[in-house]
């Protein structure tokens, strides 16, 4: 299955300058690449990941495009807004943002890790925008989960492979990050 974004979706809050220039085309792609998988797998888990990959059928189009459910115990109709919901819009790309900003806070040199000095102006710490992009991903994150648990159509669930386990695994992996590291 192709990835679900591409560079289009790094603008706005989520901002990587010159993203059509072969060099940092390259480098989002590698990052699209790499993380888009992990995010999704760590949220579905291993079985409903592989089936989402294989699968065409209209819970996994659900999933990308969004749909209704009821909410337990609440009773409330909520709408699930998918993995893309508008254009460039995605909590895949909150969750890559995070990892480019992690990747380009340090550098590596010939004899160590070192931060960026401009001589120009004083270096900014991502942190803000580190959390901020997590905490995006982590927010849409919780939708899904709830999505994925309460789903049913004719009174059966429509992921039995999103199990009590893996529901508690993705909400370990959608916890909420602040500047403080707290």
């Amino acid at each position: 299955m192709p990835n679900l974004i591409d560079n289009s979706f790094f603008v706005g809050n989520l901002n990587v300058p010159n993203p059509n220039t072969p060099q940092v085309s390259q480098r989002l792609d590698w990052f699209i690449k790499r993380y888009e998988a992990k995010c999704l797998e760590q949220i579905f888990g291993y079985e409903l990941f592989q089936k989402f990959l294989s699968e065409s059928s209209d819970r996994m189009n659900w999933i990308k495009s969004g749909a209704e459910f009821v909410e337990s115990p609440s009773g409330k109709t909520k709408k699930w807004k998918g993995l893309i919901y508008d254009e460039n819009n995605s909590m895949i790309a909150s969750y890559v943002y995070y990892f480019i900003l992690e990747s380009e806070a340090t550098n590596n040199t010939g004899i160590g890790v070192a931060t960026s000095d401009a001589e120009s102006g004083k270096s900014h710490s991502p942190a803000d925008k580190m959390v901020f992009a997590w905490n995006m991903y982590a927010s849409e994150g919780r939708e899904l989960i709830s999505f994925l648990w309460n789903k049913k159509v004719d009174g059966e669930r429509v992921y039995p492979e999103f199990d009590l386990y893996q529901a508690n695994a993705a909400f370990d992996s959608t916890r909420t990050l602040n500047v403080f590291g707290i």
